[in-house]
């Protein structure tokens, strides 16, 4: 083997490498700081890749993570959505007359009253659970309380006595002053149960509404 060796070219290249080691040991250093040099650069390049996968694996584990946050988010908004929607579905008695409700709508103008126009108030009379409209009537000034209880007289003595009137908290169905309004004695004393929908919160009434 080594005789093969000598008579190869290969042993003129490593002699060549020896003779110049011997006599030029600084460039032998030089080489060999700089083959260290390249396996340090080589080791740094190959960090440098590491630690780009590591925060790319990072990155995508927050993008994931983000988006299932956003998913859950997404979908405790929708419960919390249809949970309110639920809680504003219209209600609805079982029986006709159980409930009454009353509203009134104005000032709305019309330009068809002569002679120029009119501001017009409207006061409605529903019944909860059938829908059907117990009573209806335009007033060209604000409703008052015995434009009320005359209506309802009349609706009385047309279709019977209902168990229950909801009404909003305006003047004419709530003391503002502070103890019983008229209209909730006058129910009171026809043995009716006057409840009032919460302030701010209309839709208790949707029937009317």
């Amino acid at each position: 083997m080594a005789e093969a060796l000598q008579r190869g070219p290969l042993w003129g290249v490593v002699e060549r490498e020896v003779k110049e080691a011997e006599e030029h040991p600084e460039e032998g250093n030089r080489r060999g700081k700089n083959k260290d040099h390249r396996v340090k650069e080589r080791i740094r390049v190959k960090h440098d890749e590491d630690r780009t996968m590591v925060q790319e694996e990072r990155i995508e584990d927050l993008s994931y993570n983000d988006m299932e946050g956003s998913k859950a988010r997404g979908r405790e908004e929708l419960e919390e959505k249809n949970r309110k929607t639920k809680a504003r579905k219209r209600f609805e008695r079982k029986k006709p007359n159980e409930l009454w409700q009353i509203d009134i709508k104005g000032p709305m103008w019309c330009e068809e009253q002569p002679p120029e126009g009119q501001h017009l108030y409207l006061l409605t009379m529903i019944d909860d659970h059938s829908r059907f409209m117990i009573g209806a009537k335009f007033y060209t000034r604000p409703v008052r309380n015995h434009d009320i209880l005359s209506e309802l007289r009349k609706a009385i003595s047309k279709y019977g006595k209902p168990f229950q009137i909801l009404t909003d908290n305006g003047s004419q169905f709530y003391a503002v002053n502070g103890g019983t309004s008229t209209f909730t004695r006058w129910c009171m004393q026809e043995g009716i149960e006057h409840i009032r929908s919460r302030v701010f919160h209309p839709h208790r009434k949707p029937a009317v509404k």
